[in-house]
């Protein structure tokens, strides 16, 4: 078992009844400054990278009621973890303490701020503006995009590009044209397309698209959307 627990990668620290250092995997000690004399000694007493966190009361509070704790916490350093208490039961049920667990979550966290960050510059646009994934799935899209189409994000978030709405962008020269974007990475230029939206009436729509994020991120590309409808708008790209 403390092999397995060791070749996982993920800290873990097992205090007793008292909060007592009884065992940790090499892992935890990039958190916690533990060495092999320190077992048997109070968390309390030990340095840690996470700063001013209170370890020692949630610990204690999953204890007295024996409801598990799951937080995000920043270190010193920068990185973040989902930090785990729960309750450690022994083979016959009774509580021997508790066991702490560490996961390292630094790059979703940056992923997530990123995105974050890009969806609040999106949203600013006047232009209905769509960020889709390599599959054409919608991840995000503008203020500007749920107005002028009649569409909530919760109609529209994770579906692919061709459920959205009534079925109005399933048009397969757009679908050939925005794939090209993800396999030679080509820009889309004034693409030209009518069609018939159920909610908002007949369009005339002017697409440009582009890849949004560097090799080594996941693929996703800018799609923005000029409605050319009114006369007095000439031209398309």
């Amino acid at each position: 078992m403390k092999n397995l627990l060791n070749s996982t990668g993920v800290a873990t620290i097992y205090l007793d009844n008292d909060l007592k250092v009884k065992r940790f995997t090499p892992a935890a000690t990039n958190i916690f400054n533990l060495i092999a004399s320190d077992v048997d000694r109070p968390i309390s007493h030990i340095t840690s990278q996470i700063g001013e966190y209170d370890i020692n009361s949630r610990a204690q509070k999953v204890l007295d009621t024996l409801i598990p704790v799951q937080e995000s916490i920043e270190s010193k350093g920068g990185k973040w973890y989902t930090m785990r208490i729960l309750p450690y039961r022994t083979t016959d049920n009774s509580i021997a303490g508790v066991v702490v667990t560490f996961l390292d979550i630094t790059e979703q966290e940056r992923v997530k701020v990123a995105l974050s960050y890009a969806e609040s510059i999106i949203d600013t646009l006047f232009q209905p503006t769509l960020v889709l994934d390599d599959k054409l799935r919608l991840v995000t899209a503008n203020a500007a995009f749920h107005d002028a189409f009649k569409i909530s994000r919760a109609d529209a978030v994770g579906k692919q590009l061709y459920e959205i709405g009534e079925g109005e962008w399933n048009i397969p020269e757009l679908k050939e044209a925005l794939s090209g974007i993800l396999k030679d990475g080509h820009e889309v230029k004034g693409y030209f397309f009518e069609a018939d939206f159920k909610r908002i009436g007949k369009r005339k729509l002017c697409l440009n698209a582009r890849k949004l994020v560097e090799k080594g991120e996941p693929k996703r590309f800018l799609l923005a959307i000029e409605d050319i409808t009114e006369p007095r708008k000439e031209g398309c790209g």
